[in-house]
């Protein structure tokens, strides 16, 4: 009568009412009904909406009675993106099949399920295949509640890709640091190993050059003389090469011939090689150039190619063939060093080059020949290379580049020819090694010179201010005062005795040092030395003096 419109339910039937049929409509007003059921499907929508805007993709599935995985009952648009499924699609399948398509074991799901079922909230991590078969690596907030009587799982997943990106360049970054401190503290090691055998391997080569010059000593004495001097340099070479492989010391470059150096490294091993039954191939391309490079640190790669050579062919079966070419390509000359021993696999190869990476067996390697052989490469602008297959051998190719020769002579020759002494002077010894002083006293003695010796460098003042010295020699590592410091003192008093201090020492590897002799034009004579290096260096000064 007022105009509103309502909904209604009408149920309708006939009936016979005195012999009339007669129709009786029921009529029931339906609003609260309309009105609870319009505010479901709000409900309802709002429910789809709120579900399909979480970024993190949701599934929710009922797991089986023996708790093994039950299908999808319900996803989310998110879940749809990740995986690359459609809805369809996705509610037909379990979550075993999203778990490295079924590699995941079904026993560790449903003990997964039944941990789950305990706990409030569980948080793990698993890998994920897409559709398209690519293995996401996801983190999952599962839960377990009541829905319709039936257990049901409700997990959040997210996709942690990034994450494990980010993780994975940090645990490097990790890694690469460790590696420097491991590196660093070799270095250091090596540095004091090297000070700590130098002092001593003066004195002994000083005093078997000594010797030898002797006339009067019965042939078998001085061969065996020759034998304990050409073993003392021996482990001159030794100690250079350990603070090469430390990084302490600077390359020292000149023209080489490649294949010379090869044939000397072939050398050394010619024993072993040969009692290993491995056959040596040499294809040497002729009129090669000459290389500038540091021999020293190009033979200390060469050796470990040969040895890591060696070690492989003989694990395979205690002999082989190591087959080495060289030849000139373009402005490069190529290296190449191939065997026939056990080979590497893919994954081998991806490692080679990292700091303290082995295959060898415990004990019989450090995992640093190659990654210092490739940085050695690097310095000289060349490139470093290993190819194999697994059970097929090995071969590594390296390339240097062929540049205008840039000879950098040795600052401690081993072998000098003593020059024309110019003057016999007063010379002060400073050095807290008795050999040493000794050696320098009996050489310089020998020649004319007025020698002195201190031990102790606080003693160095008072002789220094009652005698007129005409040179200086002095040790740069000593106990109490340093000879850096003790030259600051000297200089102080005496300025005209700025140019008349050579330094001795048995570690060149300080940068402060080596600075400082720059910058002061101060001689310095490398432990060990042998006499002509002493005298020349002496005879410098003193002509430069006069």
């Amino acid at each position: 009568k007022d105009g509103r419109v309502f909904p209604v339910e009408v149920s309708s039937r006939g009936a016979d009412i005195e012999g009339t049929t007669t129709l009786i409509n029921i009529i029931r007003d339906t609003t609260e009904r309309k009105q609870a059921e319009n505010a479901l499907n709000e409900n309802l929508q709002n429910y789809q909406v709120l579900f399909n805007s979480v970024t993190d993709a949701i599934l929710v599935h009922q797991p089986a009675a023996d708790y093994s995985a039950g299908k999808f009952i319900e996803v989310n648009d998110a879940a749809l993106a990740m995986l690359g499924y459609s809805r369809k699609e996705l509610l037909q399948i379990t979550p075993m099949d999203l778990m490295s398509k079924g590699k995941y074991p079904v026993s560790a799901f449903a003990d997964n399920i039944r941990y789950i079922e305990k706990n409030t909230e569980v948080v793990s991590e698993f890998a994920m295949e897409t559709k398209s078969g690519k293995t996401i690596p996801v983190e999952l907030h599962s839960r377990m509640f009541k829905f319709g009587g039936k257990r049901t799982v409700i997990t959040l997943a997210r996709d942690i890709s990034e994450r494990k990106k980010l993780e994975e360049e940090q645990k490097k970054l990790r890694y690469q640091s460790e590696m420097s401190s491991r590196l660093a503290a070799v270095g250091e090691m090596a540095a004091g190993i090297a000070h700590e055998i130098n002092n001593p391997l003066t004195g002994v080569i000083g005093f078997a050059s000594i010797l030898i010059e002797r006339e009067d000593l019965p042939a078998d004495v001085m061969e065996e003389l020759q034998i304990i001097n050409s073993g003392s340099l021996r482990v001159v070479e030794i100690v250079k090469r350990m603070l090469t492989f430390a990084r302490q010391a600077k390359p020292v470059r000149s023209s080489v011939n490649i294949t010379e150096l090869i044939d000397n490294t072939l050398d050394l091993r010619s024993y072993v090689l040969k009692t290993a039954n491995i056959e040596v191939v040499r294809h040497y391309e002729p009129d090669l150039p000459l290389l500038t490079v540091d021999s020293g640190q190009i033979q200390q790669v060469i050796l470990n190619l040969i040895l890591n050579a060696e070690y492989s062919m003989k694990k395979a079966h205690e002999k082989g063939i190591l087959t080495i070419s060289v030849k000139k390509e373009g402005e490069w000359v190529r290296m190449s060093f191939r065997d026939n021993g056990l080979g590497m696999s893919a994954e081998t190869l991806g490692k080679l080059f990292q700091p303290f990476f082995t295959t060898k067996d415990p004990g019989e390697g450090t995992g640093l020949g190659l990654s210092l052989s490739h940085g050695i490469i690097l310095e000289h602008e060349g490139t470093i290379r290993g190819e194999s297959i697994l059970g097929e051998g090995a071969e590594f190719t390296i390339e240097l580049p062929i540049k205008p020769s840039d000879k950098v002579p040795a600052a401690n020759d081993m072998t000098g020819v003593v020059q024309g002494l110019t003057k016999k002077a007063s010379v002060l010894v400073i050095d807290d090694e008795a050999a040493i002083r000794a050696l320098i006293r009996i050489v310089l003695t020998q020649d004319g010179y007025r020698v002195d010796e201190c031990d102790v460098p606080q003693k160095a003042m008072d002789m220094i201010s009652n005698n007129n010295y005409d040179v200086i020699l002095l040790d740069i590592r000593m106990p109490g005062v340093s000879g850096l410091e003790l030259y600051s003192e000297i200089t102080a008093e005496w300025p005209q005795m700025a140019k008349r201090v050579i330094f001795i020492t048995g570690d060149t590897s300080d940068a402060s040092i080596s600075n400082l002799m720059v910058a002061k034009g101060i001689p310095c004579i490398n432990k060990p030395f042998n006499i002509a290096t002493l005298k020349n260096t002496l005879n410098s000064i003193l002509s430069r003096a006069n």
